[in-house]
């Protein structure tokens, strides 16, 4: 038995030293050409890893990395630094992890107090995807991450943005690097828009698909009196907004209105994003747009609308907090008031009641507030404040609201100081989903629509 330990052990002894003799062999991780940022730092490449178990450092590090602690403590002894990795993390989903070594270019630099952000480029330049912020350098290397990633070019960029203590922003160059996804996938093929999706008794048609956009929306008057709005493509900040055209129309309900809740987008080479920055035009203007996109150079995206109810509840399909008194100026009420509707809990914490706000720049915790908690909104179950009215017959504007899975605040400017209560309408509907197979267009955009509809149509307060 004693013979046989010592021949394991030996063996196992044996291939361990056979991969630290082949590491030793392989060459050092080669940086990349240095980038000079505005903060008086110096950034390099160190290194590109992908998947969810992050190791940076030279092969015989990595190979130790994967031994049993004892062997490591030895090993580590043995060889110094050359065996210690440079860095680790792990991620929940696969992600492409860009390791950052700095330096500065003057020992003499005060501190940046902007912040940097940084994106993902292909081949042509084109920037988009999902978006890694840099808030000063706590580590080095540091660590970019993205799970949106351009994979039909063996060489692709990261691209740095420097956004000033003052509100500036500058393109601060690019770093390329090779592409660990590089590969050959297919192409899919798009349909001719305008294209009509059914989702039970809705029809969603999708007209446009138009990427390429920055933040800026201008707005001018046609000669019919009609508006029409134009999306810019001047981004300063490297920020992708995606716009689509779309109207939804009941084909059973006349009275019903329905718009985009969300969105997801993807393509042939294993891109899928869901879309954390989504804005829906007004329910006349006809148009939502998403963050992150990806890159127009494919044939095709697939993009699939959440779709939901705004107008045209039946009684029975709402619950109403009925008489809520707002209390004094400055006071918090807690009411701890609770229901369950549709297999959602919704509990109403607390109101507070601040002064009527008119101010042109405001904060939310300038507002009059409700704090709502809830439970059970899964499987595409939406909760909906469709109105807020007081007593004296106001509907209040949400001048601002947040929310999570399990919170929601909802804040107010206009709320008179005459009001004493309030009622909270609600509505719990499950959500549907269409699918469009598209391929986005470039160049500044422009949507006309009619705004005297505007003015003769009110639009419910949306989350």
């Amino acid at each position: 038995m004693r013979r046989l330990l010592v021949l394991v052990f030996g063996t196992l002894g044996l291939i361990g030293l056979a991969g630290i003799i082949v590491a030793l062999r392989q060459p050092k991780p080669i940086a990349s050409v240095p980038l000079s940022l505005p903060d008086g730092s110096v950034v390099r490449m160190v290194a590109v890893t992908y998947g969810t178990n992050h190791v940076v450092g030279r092969p015989l590090a990595r190979l130790i990395a994967r031994m049993p602690d004892l062997a490591q403590d030895v090993l580590l002894r043995l060889f110094g630094t050359r065996a210690a990795l440079l860095a680790s993390t792990t991620t929940p989903e696969p992600k492409l992890i860009l390791w950052l070594g700095r330096a500065t270019n003057n020992a003499a630099s005060p501190p940046g107090s902007g912040y940097f952000t940084a994106f993902l480029s292909d081949a042509s330049g084109f920037i988009s995807g999902d978006r890694a912020d840099m808030y000063g350098w706590g580590s080095n290397p540091e660590q970019l991450q993205f799970g949106v990633i351009p994979r039909r070019d063996p060489v692709i960029a990261v691209n740095f943005f420097y956004h000033a203590s003052t509100g500036g922003v500058s393109r601060c160059g690019s770093l390329p690097f090779a592409n660990p996804l590089y590969g050959t996938f297919p192409h899919w093929r798009p349909e001719p828009l305008p294209a009509t999706r059914r989702a039970g008794d809705v029809a969603v048609t999708l007209e446009k698909v138009s990427t390429g956009h920055d933040q800026n929306t201008s707005v001018r008057t046609a000669r019919n009196d009609h508006s029409i709005l134009e999306f810019g493509t001047n981004r300063v900040d490297g920020q992708n907004k995606t716009i689509s055209l779309v109207q939804l129309r009941s084909l059973t309900d006349t009275n019903q209105t329905w718009l985009v809740a969300s969105a997801e987008v993807s393509d042939a080479t294993g891109n899928k994003a869901r879309c954390t920055s989504f804005g829906f035009g007004s329910l006349e203007e006809r148009y939502f747009s998403f963050e992150p996109g990806l890159w127009p150079s494919e044939t095709a995206w697939k993009v699939r609308c959440e779709i939901k109810r705004a107008q045209g509840f039946a009684p029975g399909e709402t619950f109403v907090f009925r008489g809520i008194p707002f209390g004094s100026l400055g006071a918090t009420n807690e009411i701890r008031c609770r229901t369950n509707f549709g297999g959602v809990t919704v509990t109403l914490d607390r109101v507070v009641r601040r002064a009527p706000n008119t101010n042109n720049s405001w904060s939310s915790d300038d507002l009059s507030q409700a704090q709502f908690t809830t439970a059970g909104l899964s499987n595409g179950l939406h909760l909906d404040l469709l109105s807020t009215r007081t007593d004296t017959g106001t509907n209040l504007d949400c001048g601002a609201w947040s929310s999570s899975d399990s919170w929601r605040i909802y804040s107010y400017r206009n709320l008179s100081l005459s009001a004493k209560t309030v009622d909270f309408t609600f509505a719990v509907q499950r959500s549907r989903w269409v699918e469009f197979t598209v391929k986005p267009e470039l160049g500044i955009a422009r949507h006309e629509y009619d705004p005297a509809r505007s003015r003769t149509n009110s639009s419910p307060e949306r989350n």
